[in-house]
């Protein structure tokens, strides 16, 4: 009776470990609260808690989605917090994989990028969070980095040098080569997907049309950071420097840095962006001058954060350093107690900043 019971028991454990696949996300999803920007001035962070994950967080682990904070791992998982109690509702995960890009939501069902960890392709996995239920996981083919986005009626996979269409069973539709490889990070504003190229051009890809432009810079390295103005774009290059260029290659202005791959943000009609020499620039934005500038000793590899009238600027070396933006003076810093990766994500009036020694730091103002 005792060998029964216990061959009962094996049964479900040995189902579990052949199916390759082990999950316990099962959650209500809520209404999106609308969120009014914080406007009130601030003078230091509060540090109310921590979330504990597995490590390998990488920049954009961080995704809210209608009250829950889900968060992708390098290590393989992505968990899901609630928002409201800050309890860690479980995680999903495929066994032996680690995380290649972080998820994106339709309606109640989640797809996320990941890889075998003896097969390097790029994998799709297709996770119902109300059901608890994983529904499907598929090799799409693509070696190397890809990031995912949701498109009208499917999903858009763009790798270093092709651009991939799948519909929700997770089926490859077509692909689309590029003559560049992306080197920048990649954004999605509206409809388009942007990302900067090896050969000095900016990629539009219209997720509704699905058809690509390209905005010709002027130059032929590459892009390694930009940011959208209007119809004009915020360039940085890999020598250095950035400018303002409009299409058609207009200059309007320009500016000498070193190399920045952070992207820059706009505030109060200034500037901020960092470059890897460690100095946070802030310029005008309309004639290009050199305002002000901080040294931080350090790596910037993160956009700054906007909060309170203040901005919040990583640092790879694990400082987060609040920055009096007009008088550009560091008011607080922090340290984090690990190499900080990600920029600081603002949610209501929390932020939340994520660094490699398996935590999530949670600060309120």
């Amino acid at each position: 009776m005792g060998f029964l019971m216990k061959k009962i028991l094996f049964l479900p454990l040995l189902f579990l470990f052949l199916s390759g696949c082990y999950s316990s996300i099962k959650i209500e999803l809520r209404e999106t609260p609308a969120e009014e920007p914080v406007n009130r001035d601030i003078d230091s962070l509060r540090l109310t808690g921590e979330l504990e994950t597995y490590g390998g967080l990488f920049h954009n682990s961080l995704v809210p989605y209608r009250g829950w904070l889900f968060v992708a791992e390098g290590s393989g998982r992505i968990h899901a917090f609630d928002m409201a109690t800050l309890e860690d509702a479980g995680y999903a995960s495929v066994r032996n994989s680690t995380v290649a890009a972080p998820p994106v939501f339709v309606g109640n069902k989640m797809y996320y990028l990941f890889r075998k960890k003896l097969n390097p392709a790029l994998q799709l996995a297709k996770y119902d969070i109300t059901l608890g239920k994983e529904e499907l996981t598929r090799e799409l083919g693509i070696a190397g980095d890809g990031s995912l986005f949701g498109a009208a009626g499917g999903l858009i996979v763009i790798a270093d040098r092709s651009i991939h269409f799948i519909d929700t069973t997770g089926a490859v539709t077509s692909n689309m080569p590029l003559d560049a490889a992306v080197s920048s990070r990649i954004t999605q504003s509206g409809e388009l997907i942007i990302a900067g190229l090896t050969d000095g051009r900016i990629l539009e890809l219209n997720t509704s049309t699905k058809t690509p432009n390209f905005f010709m810079t002027g130059k032929s390295e590459p892009v390694t950071s930009f940011l959208p103005v209007g119809d004009n774009y915020i360039v940085c290059l890999y020598g250095g420097g950035m400018e303002l260029v409009g299409r058609g290659g207009y200059i309007f202005w320009q500016l000498q840095t070193g190399r920045i791959i952070a992207e820059p943000v706009i505030f109060g009609g200034s500037v901020y962006t960092g470059d890897l020499k460690g100095i946070l620039y802030k310029i005008n934005l309309k004639t290009g001058d050199l305002k002000n500038k901080f040294e931080t000793g350090g790596l910037i590899s993160e956009k700054v954060t906007v909060a309170g009238q203040k901005i919040i600027l990583p640092v790879v070396d694990g400082r987060l350093i609040l920055i009096d933006p007009f008088a550009m003076k560091a008011i607080q810093t922090i340290e984090t107690g690990g190499r900080v990766k990600m920029p600081v994500a603002a949610i209501g009036n929390r932020l939340f900043a994520g660094c490699d020694n398996n935590r999530i730091l949670l600060f309120e103002f």
